[in-house]
C-alpha cells in the first residue's frame, strides 16, 4: 500500500534520475500544439479538474503518457521527440487521451492502480536496465586489460555476477508484467472510447496513432537503447514497442489496413493478444473506422470487408496444438478428478470400497498431470518445429501475403532463410537475445533466440552470439509465425564469420516431455508424491 500512496513520486524520481526529465508546461506546449493546450484546457474546465502537471523528457524519441492517483498527483509525460515529429492535432489527441486518462481513472481507480503497480514494476526493471550498463562497463575494462591477468579475472568476475543478477532482474520483471496485462488491454480500449466521445474525431486518433507508431519504429531502429525507456513505461503508453515497430516499419510500402488485416479477419486473434499489454492495434484503428461511419465522417483508413473469416478445419486443428502441454494438463487433471471425487465420497459416508483413491489422491493428479504435460508437448512440437530442409526452405517469402493472411496461426510454420540487417538493443541488457529484430526491405520481423541448452546456454560459451552481430548483415533459417506480432523463430543465424549453433527447442522439448512421462508414470505405478 505504501508503494502505491508514494507511486507518483517515486515515478517522478525514476524519470528525473533515470532519463533526465524536467517540468513542462501547458504554455510552453502551447508553443508546439496549440489545439492541445487549448483542448485540455478546456477540458479540465468543463471537468471541474485542476489543470495536470507536465512533464518533459529530452529524448528524440516520440513518447506520451501518464500517471497519477489523484487529480492533485496527475502528471503527463510527453518527449521533445513526440512534439518535433507530430503535427499540431496529432499532439492534441494523443495529449487529450492522457488527460481524458486520468480523469477516467480518477472515478474508476484503474490509473491509480496502473501507476501502482508500473512503480512496482520499476523495481526489478531498473536493476535490469542500471545492471546492463554497469555490466558492459565492467566488460569494456576486461577487454581493455587483456594483458594484465589479475585485472582481467576481477572485471570478468565482476562482469558474470552482474550479468547474472540484470538477468534475474529482468526475468522477475516479465513474470510480475503478466498479470497486468489484461489490466492494461482493458484501459487502453476504455481510454479509446473515452477520447472519441470527447473530442468527437476517430480520426485524428486514427492518425496519430499511425505517426506514433511509425515515429517509434523509425528511432529504434537508429537508436535501439531507446527500447529501455519504452518497455520499463510501456504499460501507460497509448502503443505496445512491438506493434508499433512492426507496423511502422512497414510504411510506406505496406498500407496499415493490408498489414493489420490479421488482426481483424484472423477468428482467434484475440487469442493471441492475450501476451501483449495493448489491444490489438488493426482492431483499435478498425473501431475508430466504424465509429466515423456511423458520424457519417470521411474516415481515415478504408478496410473493405474486415469480418472475421470462417475457421476452416485445418485451423480447428492446428488451433489446440498451439497450447497443447497445457491443454493435455488441463484435460488429465480433470480426468484425475473424476476418481479422486468418487473416493471422497466412499470416504464421506464411510463404504470402504474407493476411498484409497482419494487418500491418494495426490500421487495420482501429479502423475496424470505430468503424463498429460508430456503427451501435450510432443503433439505440439511435431506440428510447430517441422524439419528444415533445404528443399523446403522459403528464399523469397512473400511478405505482404503472410503478414495479412487471416487463416494463418503461429503453429502454421513457415520455414524460412531471409536476410537483412540485425538490430536490437546492445550489451549485457541484451545477454538473452529478448529484443532482436530483423530489418529487410520489406519490413522488421522480430526474431525468438534461443540456445540449444535454453536459457542457461547463454551463460556457456558460444561461437557467435547473436548481441555480437548487431547492426550487421546476417542471415536468418528458422520458423516464421504470424500471431499478434509476426516473428521468425531462429534455427541458426549467419554472419560472415561463422553461425550460431542450432537451436535445439525441438531436442529440449521432446527431453522434457520424455522425462515427464517417466516420471508420471513411476507416480502411478509407485504411488505417492
Amino acid at each position: 500500500m505504501v508503494l502505491f500512496a508514494v507511486s507518483p513520486w517515486l515515478l517522478d524520481g525514476l524519470l528525473r534520475f533515470g532519463y533526465g526529465c524536467k517540468p513542462f508546461s501547458l504554455s510552453k506546449l502551447k508553443k508546439f500544439s496549440p489545439e492541445a493546450a487549448q483542448s485540455v484546457r478546456q477540458f479540465c474546465k468543463t471537468r471541474q479538474l485542476p489543470i495536470p502537471e507536465f512533464r518533459l523528457l529530452p529524448e528524440t524519441a516520440p513518447i506520451v503518457f501518464a500517471y497519477g492517483h489523484l487529480p492533485k498527483t496527475a502528471r503527463i509525460v510527453v518527449s521533445q521527440g513526440l512534439l518535433d515529429r507530430l503535427s499540431d492535432d496529432e499532439i492534441a489527441a494523443l495529449v487529450m487521451a492522457q488527460a481524458i486518462r486520468l480523469d477516467r481513472g480518477n472515478l474508476t481507480g484503474d490509473l491509480a492502480v496502473m501507476s501502482g503497480l508500473v512503480a512496482l514494476l520499476q523495481l526489478p526493471y531498473t536493476l535490469y536496465w542500471q545492471g546492463s550498463r554497469l555490466g558492459d562497463w565492467l566488460r569494456q575494462h576486461q577487454q581493455s586489460d587483456r594483458d594484465r591477468l589479475p585485472l582481467w579475472i576481477l572485471w570478468g568476475t565482476g562482469f558474470w555476477g552482474v550479468a547474472t543478477v540484470s538477468t534475474l532482474a529482468y526475468g522477475l520483471f516479465e513474470l510480475l508484467r503478466y498479470p497486468l496485462l489484461a489490466l492494461s488491454r482493458r484501459c487502453q480500449t476504455a481510454s479509446d472510447t473515452d477520447v472519441v466521445n470527447v473530442t468527437g474525431n476517430p480520426n485524428g486518433l486514427t492518425r496519430a496513432l499511425l505517426s506514433l507508431s511509425v515515429g517509434m519504429s523509425r528511432h529504434l531502429a537508429s537508436c535501439p537503447d531507446i527500447v529501455y525507456l519504452y518497455e520499463g513505461w510501456e504499460m501507460l503508453a497509448p502503443l505496445g514497442t512491438s506493434q508499433a515497430r512492426f507496423l511502422g516499419s512497414l510504411y510506406p510500402q505496406i498500407s496499415p489496413e493490408s498489414a493489420l488485416a490479421w488482426d481483424v479477419k484472423n477468428p482467434y486473434s484475440h487469442w493471441f493478444a492475450l501476451n501483449s499489454s495493448h489491444p490489438l492495434l488493426g482492431k483499435r484503428l478498425y473501431r475508430l473506422t466504424r465509429i466515423a461511419q456511423f458520424w457519417e465522417l470521411e474516415t481515415q483508413l478504408q478496410w473493405g470487408d474486415a469480418t472475421p473469416l470462417e475457421p476452416t478445419r485445418r485451423l480447428q486443428t492446428l488451433l489446440p496444438l498451439q497450447g497443447a502441454p497445457f491443454l493435455g494438463t488441463a484435460i488429465a487433471v480433470g480426468l484425475a478428478l473424476v476418481p479422486v471425487a468418487i473416493g471422497w465420497v466412499d470416504n464421506l459416508f464411510d463404504v470402504g470400497v474407493v476411498a484409497w483413491v482419494y487418500e491418494d489422491r495426490w500421487w495420482l493428479l501429479g502423475g496424470l498431470a505430468m503424463t498429460g504435460f508430456s503427451l501435450g508437448t510432443f503433439l505440439r512440437v511435431n506440428a510447430y518445429f517441422p524439419d528444415l530442409k533445404p528443399s523446403r526452405l522459403d528464399l523469397s517469402p512473400n511478405w505482404r501475403q503472410w503478414f495479412s493472411d487471416g487463416r494463418s496461426i503461429p503453429t502454421q510454420s513457415r520455414l524460412v532463410k531471409v536476410s537483412g540487417q540485425l538490430v536490437g538493443r546492445s550489451g549485457t541488457g541484451n545477454w538473452l537475445g529478448q529484443d532482436l529484430t530483423l530489418h529487410t526491405d520489406d519490413g522488421a520481423i522480430r526474431l525468438h533466440y534461443c540456445t540449444r541448452f535454453g536459457s542457461l546456454g547463454n551463460f556457456l560459451p558460444q561461437p557467435v552470439r547473436p548481441v555480437d552481430c548487431l547492426d550487421r548483415a546476417v542471415t536468418v533459417t528458422g520458423w516464421f509465425r504470424r500471431g499478434a506480432v509476426p516473428w521468425i523463430d531462429i534455427d541458426t543465424l549467419q554472419t560472415p564469420k561463422g553461425k550460431t549453433s542450432p537451436d535445439g527447442h525441438p531436442i529440449r522439448s521432446t527431453i522434457v516431455a520424455v522425462l515427464m512421462a517417466v516420471w508420471g508414470a513411476y507416480l502411478l505405478v509407485r504411488g505417492g508424491l
